[in-house]
């Protein structure tokens, strides 16, 4: 599927000027972007569509440690995109402007990713299930809020580590005006919280913001 330039998102760090189609993600959330962009029109480690097609069959490109097929797969905010062949891995992660951007990172931390507890409820056996704001589903025993990031481990989906949303907490803007600046929280008031950033205090909604490792 594909969708004309002019109304690519915003957060895709590409021009708006070129073909007059670009491919589209399967998913529909705000931050993903596709594979074949990044490989393509950002990382450059394609040329065509066809050239990153063979070495998708070739099982060369990874995310988050997995083999992909899909040149429309979706990465999504700390995702890791690798090339194991190359020695290359790519974490995905935000501008402060405001776009997609990638940090190069290693193979260890390909398989570790941050994400943020969007819901929490209890299932049948009075398991614990958390939701993530990729979509993602786990079981856990761990003491954690709907707000609070974990460090996932990938593989074996244990929690590696666990980040309160908090008072003083290093946060990351992922939604709104303020998309891709960081900060510290300086006061909470239900869903309401007080964020200092570099220009300034802003008063923000809880599920405009992601607490860091």
């Amino acid at each position: 599927m594909h969708s004309k330039r002019l109304t690519i998102s915003n957060l895709w760090p590409i021009p708006k000027k070129g073909n007059k189609f670009i491919v589209v993600a399967k998913n529909k959330n705000i931050l993903g972007i596709p594979v074949l962009v990044a490989m393509r029109d950002i990382l450059k480690h394609v040329q065509t569509r066809k050239e990153l097609k063979k070495i998708l069959l070739e099982k060369k490109v990874e995310v988050n440690g997995i083999p992909i097929k899909d040149d429309r797969y979706s990465l999504l905010l700390f995702d890791t995109i690798g090339l194991p062949s190359l020695k290359k891995y790519y974490k995905i992660s935000l501008s402060n402007s405001g776009k997609i951007s990638f940090e190069e990172t290693d193979d260890k931390k390909a398989n570790v990713k941050l994400v943020k507890i969007v819901n929490k409820k209890i299932i049948p056996g009075n398991i614990i299930q958390l939701g993530m704001n990729d979509g993602r589903n786990i079981l856990s025993k761990e003491k954690v809020n709907v707000g609070d990031s974990i460090l996932l481990n990938l593989k074996d989906k244990k929690i590696e580590k666990h980040i309160s949303f908090k008072e003083k907490a290093d946060v990351l803007i992922i939604k709104g005006r303020y998309l891709g600046n960081k900060g510290k929280i300086e006061k909470i008031n239900d869903s309401d919280v007080t964020v200092l950033l570099e220009t300034g205090k802003v008063n923000l909604n809880k599920g405009a913001l992601m607490v860091l490792d």
